[in-house]
């Protein structure tokens, strides 16, 4: 190792990527695949960079196509969407290699055996719910998931102990100002503790696992200029939300950063 904690060339030549299994779980329009796309289209300037992989080369580029040219949401998954980035830690040399897949919103309605398993067998979870969706409805399925792929410890702890990344997905419906903004991307937990209406995420999450965070996340993003809060999702004559313009998303590879911190290299 040299000064610094920088590896030397021959450390860097022995060091090969670990797969890390984290799984992603959202009920319908959460924004799962917006975020996954996103996470390498918007990839910010952080301790962490990423790469797609051969796997994720197509989804990539059409994601890119769509989102970026065409300024459109894609369509809801109707297939399962595998997505593999390789992420490198600009500090430490650390590499993970993170594969997760993109299924149906049907499927983490009412959870598939093959969505199940996936979620049993992950080292983390990303779970994606939408601040907009009915509240009592969403603690639901979160009690009825959380239950389903519950894993406990070989000593039988009562509480699932791998972390969990709770992204609350287009939060930039609840940015009305500046120092919202400030609070969504400094101080994350303090901004969930100021949604009362999303408190009763907090039951399932308290009462079945020991490790969890919560994560504000905008993959569409929005505008700030002069102090002022602007959308950039708008409605086109066809009634189908677009892109605009400018719109600068916030906190994505928080919850992949903090699940990479919480798993073992």
């Amino acid at each position: 190792m040299t000064a610094g904690g920088a590896p030397r060339p021959a450390e860097a030549a022995d060091r090969s990527s670990r797969t890390i299994r984290l799984a992603v779980w959202g009920p319908t329009s959460a924004g799962k695949t917006v975020l996954l796309a996103k996470l390498f289209l918007d990839a910010p300037d952080g301790e962490w960079k990423i790469f797609t992989t051969d796997q994720s080369k197509k989804f990539a580029r059409q994601m890119r196509e769509l989102m970026k040219s065409k300024n459109r949401f894609p369509k809801a998954t109707d297939g399962t969407e595998t997505v593999e980035y390789r992420l490198l830690h600009r500090a430490t040399g650390r590499e993970a290699l993170l594969r997760l897949e993109d299924r149906p919103g049907s499927e983490s309605d009412v959870l598939s055996e093959p969505m199940r398993r996936q979620l049993r067998e992950a080292e983390g979870l990303v779970l994606v719910l939408d601040p907009m969706a009915n509240p009592d409805i969403l603690e639901n399925k979160l009690w009825n998931t959380l239950e389903d792929v519950h894993v406990t410890t070989a000593a039988g702890a009562p509480l699932d102990s791998r972390p969990v990344a709770v992204c609350i997905s287009k939060a930039d419906v609840l940015i009305e100002s500046a120092a919202d903004l400030r609070l969504a991307t400094k101080e994350p937990g303090e901004f969930f503790r100021r949604q009362p209406a999303l408190h009763g995420l907090d039951r399932p999450l308290k009462y079945l696992c020991s490790n969890y965070s919560y994560f504000p996340v905008s993959a569409t993003g929005l505008r700030l200029r002069y102090g002022v809060i602007e959308p950039v999702v708008f409605y086109d004559e066809a009634l189908e939300p677009r892109l605009g313009p400018g719109g600068q998303s916030f906190n994505l590879m928080r919850p992949f950063a903090w699940l990479l911190d919480q798993i073992p290299a």
